[in-house]
């Protein structure tokens, strides 16, 4: 695990999942109308926590490598990736205004004892990235960005652009399996905000065992049959299939052990915080090893429908910036 970017796809299945959580019911009902109202907001803060981390038989592993015993390339990458990615954490907050299509953002990234800090700022399709292990800005576009990032993957030449009907086809799927009565209302607590304690409802979804099992399987099945990205040339279909096999390689092996979703609604309907957990395991049959992995996605929300002041980073000038494309070379050579 020397780049950054391979990182990349255990990520994407976790945003998957914590995307999609639905339900019906009437506390489906107040859910879902909290939902509509809190991303109705025109201005606002949010702060986002995504944190990664394996558990497995560390004693064991190293003993197999110390004795020279099944020694193989996925023993010794394994050993490596558990050791530096045993404290993954994205964390980063957004001051945003939507009417004047504005943000910034201030976080880091953190692999065990390595971290990346810099800042965002979007002013329309016009963004800034500062000091994210670089010693210089990054000012790119949306176009720019998706063009670099596909030429990472030797989609080199291609207008590639994501299809985002894939994303309805997985909510309907994530529908029908947690409809079945895998919502439930924990009554009302205080809750520990940014902006004090306050009063809010908790709702909690929860699933675990085959149900969980096939909503994995289904997911693959909809990413097989569906388009993933859409391109101008004939080779789309080719740069779909490479994209698709690469996400596939990392959820198929996944055995998903238990999801939990948990939602924090105030008085007045807005969502407060919410807070996902999903657990897996995946078997490594080279060296007989399970391997547990957990995901856990948190976000507050406050000052809402407050006027913001957001403003691009200082310093900003000409020759102090560099291209997205030396920008995801630098990134992508950073040894972790």
């Amino acid at each position: 695990m020397k780049k950054l970017r391979i990182v990349l796809p255990l990520f994407l299945l976790a945003v998957l999942l914590f995307g999609l959580a639905a339900c019906t019911g009437d506390v489906f009902a107040i859910y879902k109308q909290a939902e509509e109202k809190t991303r109705s907001i025109k201005t606002g803060k949010q702060k986002v926590c995504l944190t990664f981390s394996n558990e497995a038989d560390m004693g064991k592993l190293g003993s197999i490598l110390k004795n020279g015993k099944n020694r193989s390339p996925e023993a010794a990458i394994l050993y490596e990736t558990l050791n530096k990615f045993k404290d993954f954490r994205i964390e980063y907050t957004k001051q945003y205004d939507v009417m004047q299509d504005k943000y910034i953002s201030d976080g880091y990234i953190r692999f065990n004892i390595y971290n990346l800090e810099g800042k965002l700022y979007k002013d329309k399709d016009s963004y800034i990235i500062e000091k994210l292990q670089t010693p210089k800005y990054v000012r790119f576009t949306s176009h720019e960005l998706a063009e670099e990032f596909f030429k990472q993957y030797d989609f080199e030449g291609q207008n590639l652009s994501f299809n985002n009907d894939i994303t309805a086809v997985l909510a309907d799927i994530a529908d029908e399996h947690i409809t079945r009565d895998s919502m439930m209302s924990n009554g009302r607590k205080i809750l520990s905000t940014l902006e004090g304690d306050i009063k809010v409802k908790e709702l909690k979804i929860t699933l675990e065992g085959e149900r969980l099992k096939n909503l994995k399987n289904e997911f693959l099945h909809a990413l097989s049959q569906n388009t993933l990205v859409f391109s101008e040339l004939d080779s789309d279909k080719i740069a779909d299939r490479r994209i698709k096999e690469m996400l596939t390689a990392v959820i198929r092996p996944l055995e998903p052990l238990s999801m939990e979703y948990t939602v924090f609604i105030d008085a007045n309907g807005y969502i407060m915080e919410k807070n996902i957990n999903l657990k897996s395991k995946l078997y490594y049959p080279e060296i007989d090893m399970e391997v547990t992995k957990t995901w856990n996605y948190n976000s507050q929300y406050w000052d809402l429908n407050k006027e913001q002041d957001i403003q691009p980073p200082k310093g900003i000038d000409a020759e102090g910036t560099i291209d997205v494309k030396t920008f995801l070379e630098l990134i992508n050579n950073i040894s972790l």
